[in-house]
Order: C-alpha cells, then sequence, then structure tokens
C-alpha cells in the first residue's frame, strides 16, 4: 500500500489518511459499524450504561485486554488519552468535539503559556475528577454538561485512543517511534523509514488476529508517477490517486482503469454564500443560484462524485434522498430572481473568490453555468491564501461566494448539521454570516433529544430548512479515488479516510502470480 508520509501519528493530533494508522495500532472503546455506521463495542464490553439524566456514560473494558508488550490495558489509560484531547498543550484540532465533557472546555481554552501553572492545574483536576474518571481497572464513566446523544460517535473515533502516559513521557517529541507508539489494536508499528515505509506486523496478543499478517505501506510526498509505476509492477497494492499529478495516466490505461475504486466518501463540496451581503441577503438569490447549474454536468465533466442537494452525505444519518428543494431547474430559478424583494439588488454585482489558481476552473464553470441558465454575470477572482484570510474577517468583504469542502469527522447528522451551519458553530457556514433562529432552534432541540426517532425528525426538518434558506448551495458528495489489485478484499465504509479502515481484520489477500 502506499500513502502520504505523515506528519504525525499521534491519536490526539492526528487527521486525514493517517487516522488509518492510529485504528491499526490502538483501539478505541468503540468502532463503526462498516456497513451501518453505528457506534459498536471495541475494546469496552459493550455499549456504555447511560444514566437515567443523559449526562453519565459508564463503559467496562473487556476482560484480559493488552497491550503488544503484554502489559494490561486499563480505565486509567483511556482516561488519559482522552483528557489529552482537552490539554491545552496537546493542542487537538478536534478538541472542541469533546466539550461537551465536564472540564473539557474550560482546561482547553486556557493558554498554557500565559495562565498561571495553579490554574492550569486546577482545570486539569476538574476534568480528571469530574469529566472523565476511572472507577476501577476495567470500569470508566464520562460526565457531560449536557445531553448529547451524538457523543456514542464520538466516542467511535481514534481520538481516545488509550495512549499510554509513559510512553509519552519516554518519547517526547518522538514517542509515535516504533519504540514507543505501544498499542491495544491489531497490529504493531515495527519500523517505521521516513520517507519510505512504515511496516506493520500483526499483534499476537490480540484478541482476533487479522487475516492479513504484515502490512507495508510505502510513503511518498506528491503521488508521482514512480508511485503509479510501483503499483503497475505490483510492488504497492492499494494506491490513493487523487493528489496525483499523472491522474491522466490512469484514466488512459484500460487496465488501471478497470482497477479504480471510487466509493462515496464523508465529504459534501458546496458553495458558501455570504449572507450579509447584498445580493446574497436575499434567500430567493441564493436560492436561484442553487438552482441554476447542473451538478449531472458538473460531476461528469468536472468532478470525481456524485451531485448534492443537500448536506450530509448518502450512506450516512440522516441523509434526505427526497429533498429536492436545490434540483437544477432553470425556469424556476428565474421565477425566484424575477420576484425579489428589491429588485434593484439584481444589479449588485456578485463576486466568486478562489484562494488558488487551480480552482479557477470549477470558479469559471459555475459562472459560465449561471450566465446561461440565469442570465446573470458573475465575476471570478483568485487571491493568495493570506489575502483570503484577510477578506474573511470582515462581513463586508467576506466573498459573496466561495467554493468548500466539509469531511466531517464523526458518523452523526451533528457533525454534519450543527458544527457547520449553527449560528455560534464557527462552521463554514455560519462564517458567511448565515443566523437562522429557527433552524438553531431545531438543531439545539436535536442536539440533545435521547429518542432516536424524534431526534431524526428534528434533524431532517433542519436539513431540509438549509436547503430551501440556501446559504450553501450543495453540489457534489466527494467520491475518493483509489487503485487496489484485484486480489485485495477489503470492505468499504463512506467514512473510510484509508479503504477497510473500520474493517481491518476482515480485509484479506488471495494468492496471485
Amino acid at each position: 500500500m502506499s500513502i502520504l508520509e505523515p506528519d504525525t501519528i499521534d491519536p490526539q493530533r492526528s487527521g486525514g489518511l493517517w487516522d488509518y494508522i492510529v485504528l491499526m495500532v490502538f483501539e478505541p472503546l468503540l468502532n463503526y459499524d462498516p456497513h451501518t455506521l453505528r457506534p459498536v463495542p471495541a475494546a469496552a464490553l459493550d455499549l456504555p450504561a447511560l444514566a437515567s439524566d443523559g449526562l453519565r456514560y459508564t463503559f467496562t473494558l473487556r476482560e484480559g485486554l493488552s497491550y503488544s508488550d503484554g502489559t494490561r490495558v486499563l480505565a486509567k489509560d483511556f482516561v488519559y488519552g482522552w483528557s489529552r484531547l482537552c490539554d491545552p498543550v496537546v493542542a487537538s484540532t478536534r478538541s472542541a468535539l469533546v466539550s461537551v465533557i465536564v472540564g473539557c472546555d474550560s482546561w482547553r481554552q486556557l493558554d498554557p503559556i500565559k495562565t498561571d501553572a495553579a490554574k492550569l492545574n486546577v482545570a486539569k483536576s476538574r476534568l480528571l475528577t469530574e469529566g472523565i474518571v476511572a472507577r476501577s481497572d476495567r470500569v470508566l464513566e464520562f460526565n457531560l454538561t449536557r445531553r448529547a446523544p451524538y457523543f456514542l460517535s464520538i466516542l467511535a473515533m481514534w481520538l481516545g485512543a488509550p495512549v499510554r502516559e509513559s510512553d509519552v513521557s519516554r518519547g517526547g517529541e518522538t514517542w509515535t517511534d516504533p519504540a514507543t507508539y505501544v498499542g491495544n489494536g491489531p497490529y504493531v508499528l515495527s519500523e517505521w523509514r521516513h520517507g519510505d515505509r512504515l511496516v506493520f506486523k500483526a499483534n499476537p496478543r490480540f484478541r482476533t488476529q487479522p487475516r492479513v499478517k504484515n502490512r507495508v505501506m510505502r510513503t511518498y510526498s506528491v503521488g508521482t508517477r514512480a508511485d503509479i509505476s510501483a503499483y503497475r509492477n505490483g510492488q504497492t497494492d492499494v494506491l490513493p490517486i487523487d493528489l496525483s499529478p499523472d491522474i491522466d495516466d490512469v484514466e488512459r490505461d484500460p487496465a488501471l482503469k478497470r482497477e479504480l475504486v471510487a466509493p462515496v466518501s464523508n465529504c459534501t463540496d458546496f458553495l458558501r454564500f455570504n449572507v450579509t451581503r447584498p445580493p446574497l441577503d436575499d434567500s430567493s438569490v441564493r436560492l436561484a443560484l442553487a438552482k441554476s447549474f447542473d451538478r449531472d454536468s458538473f460531476v461528469r465533466d468536472i468532478y470525481i462524485g456524485t451531485p448534492a442537494l443537500s448536506m450530509i452525505p448518502p450512506g450516512f444519518p440522516g441523509h434526505d434522498p427526497v429533498d429536492d428543494s436545490q434540483a437544477f431547474d432553470p425556469h424556476d430559478a428565474k421565477r425566484l430572481f424575477a420576484s425579489l424583494r428589491h429588485p434593484a439588488s439584481a444589479d449588485v454585482p456578485i463576486e466568486f473568490v478562489v484562494a488558488n489558481q487551480a480552482a479557477l476552473p470549477i470558479a469559471n464553470w459555475f459562472r459560465e453555468q449561471w450566465r446561461a441558465n440565469l442570465g446573470l454575470d458573475v465575476t471570478t477572482r483568485v487571491v493568495d491564501l493570506p489575502t483570503m484570510r484577510e477578506l474573511q474577517m470582515r462581513p463586508e468583504t467576506n466573498p459573496h461566494v466561495r467554493y468548500l469542502e466539509w469531511c466531517a469527522s464523526n458518523a452523526d447528522q451533528n457533525g454534519y448539521l450543527s458544527r457547520v451551519a449553527e449560528s455560534s458553530s464557527g462552521g463554514p457556514i455560519a462564517q458567511g454570516g448565515y443566523a437562522s433562529a429557527a433552524f438553531d432552534g431545531l438543531v439545539h432541540r436535536a442536539d440533545v433529544e435521547m429518542d432516536a426517532p424524534a431526534r431524526d425528525a428534528l434533524y431532517i426538518e433542519a436539513s431540509q430548512l438549509l436547503s430551501r434558506d440556501a446559504p450553501a448551495a450543495f453540489v457534489a458528495y466527494r467520491a475518493f479515488r483509489y487503485l487496489e489489485k484485484p486480489w485485495v478484499h477489503i470492505t468499504h465504509s463512506p467514512l473510510d479516510s484509508w479503504p477497510g479502515m473500520f474493517d481491518l481484520l476482515s480485509t484479506y489477500v488471495t494468492k496471485h502470480n
């Protein structure tokens, strides 16, 4: 297999493709069923016992769990792993996911350099005595500040891998090297030649042995012809190719094309509108723009994926296959445009801004669609990243239109709706000035609703409202492309950042010449 050279494989700091490596070496409390995306027991004996008020989750670990070096896995190891997410020194980019744990928010938001040590210790102590607590060697509990039924989906992530404090202390900044990267998962990282490969061997102490005993992951920097050549020659069995500048080599080669796999992922691409700037402060303008571009043409000519009409991708809880508010309909788009509350606003110029030259063809594609189907001229402009950051600091300069992508980390509606568009979330749609009391009210109720059918109904209502309000025009659900040899058998899941990420034990290889 081939993979980008990881920046880090620290479970509390990693992201993207490298989550796969974490799950090879560490087993969390829960895992995702690759088919349903529902949390299922992993290192935990069962799903947690939930207090009647919905605020306390109590886990019991399986009996006989051990690390690859033979030492016992204890509840305190999970406490340490989860608490690192709240540690301001670790500065995890995912810490907001666990802010609902008692004591986490107050600790993670402190400046570890400017804050007095005593205050830091008080905040840490509260988390470890009230928020995440080991009640015995096998029992731990999480106490939350409010009901959060989505919390189970977060517990199934790699973030809470039971990293041992002794390994982090001993290894320091390089604790993720094989000598101290000791886990409780199905594999052991036996070798890491930086810039070349990572080598994994089956963990003989894991309770179920994987069918593939040894895995070698070649590393690369940009996805070059050399990687594709290695795949052709059988040196690599699985190769992600989305980042390769030589993707055309695959498209032109019939043999490679037969081995191309493109499962739908957890990512939704959309146009984010600045709803505070005329004319996009009028929902009729936004919906007209959303209904006047041909998504089928976009995924056929520009993009690898499937057309999107709402925020949540297929295969995820809350995906709504009947929401057609933004369906391509030039006639209805023109009707909406003619019904503006302030007709003069139609004459206000709209600018589509991108942060790199490579994205300009996408902006120009939308410009031509709007010109042809709506009779509207939109300008496009390329700026550098520092300029883009500066523009976004003020509502009046935040671009009218941006092309963005959101890949939720956890398989729950909260990760796609509340974290993206709730007015105080800081999410990418909220950053466009979207603030709907009706939408916020729906997701606030859904985020704490313990009855699953009622919760699902609230999120569906919120999702449909988001489509109608159109602070974003949903474009496509991304498909990540891989080359896979026919002798490799992998269970794909929409949440995978790497093929087979949530079903490591079932991956197998048949004999080949």
